[in-house]
């Protein structure tokens, strides 16, 4: 045992989507903080390991392909923008995703599945979304908008939140590690389990 350890989480890649960009620019005019994802790193997270030594990455590789056998690719669409809190402290800014409950369902299994390792499931329901940024106030709580920054907010979700983006083939999870920089994460791959395409 080397005791090292890994930053992990199991994901959906979906591709950033640029239709986003204008909502993004309006927030930061406004002086709203708001730090967005690197488009590079847009990630659907189905199941957060956190800090898993690595010496047990092929147990957790043989669980995701065991909880996944038999599951079919699906389409992902994006569609709306939303927010986690309310317009006055908000935590998320997202893209909705409708998938007909496949995104849950892969999230559920996968869950399952770690549990007989000894890993607890979330206790929250798992909503599929696609986070866009996360809103930043003093010492990493919520910031506190004043009236100017809510309406705003409140202005985009009513201009964005039926907002039509693209579709995508789900027909991949992967395994990331989540290497923290002062810069932001960088997420590298362990391992990709495919999903039946027939």
């Amino acid at each position: 045992m080397t005791g090292q350890s890994l930053r992990l989480f199991v994901a959906v890649d979906i591709p950033y989507p640029n239709e986003v960009a204008p909502i993004i620019s309006s927030i930061k005019h406004a002086d709203i903080p708001l730090k967005a994802i690197d488009p590079e790193n847009s990630h659907v997270t189905l199941k957060f390991l956190g800090d898993q030594p690595a010496d047990v990455l092929s147990e957790l590789e043989a669980v995701v392909r065991s909880s996944l056998q038999g599951c079919k690719a699906f389409e992902v669409k994006l569609h709306g923008v939303g927010i986690f809190g309310r317009s006055r402290d908000p935590r998320v800014l997202w893209v909705g995703l409708q998938d007909g409950g496949g995104l849950e369902d892969l999230a559920y299994r996968v869950q399952d599945g770690f549990e007989k390792l000894g890993i607890h499931k979330e206790n929250r329901k798992f909503k599929a979304h696609l986070t866009l940024g996360r809103f930043k106030g003093h010492r990493g709580r919520p910031p506190r908008l004043d009236r100017e920054q809510s309406d705003k907010i409140d202005q985009l979700l009513d201009q964005y939140g039926d907002l039509e983006m693209n579709s995508h083939l789900v027909d991949k999870v992967i395994m990331k590690k989540s290497i923290l920089r002062p810069e932001g994460p960088v997420y590298c791959d362990e391992f990709i389990v495919e999903l039946d395409r027939s």
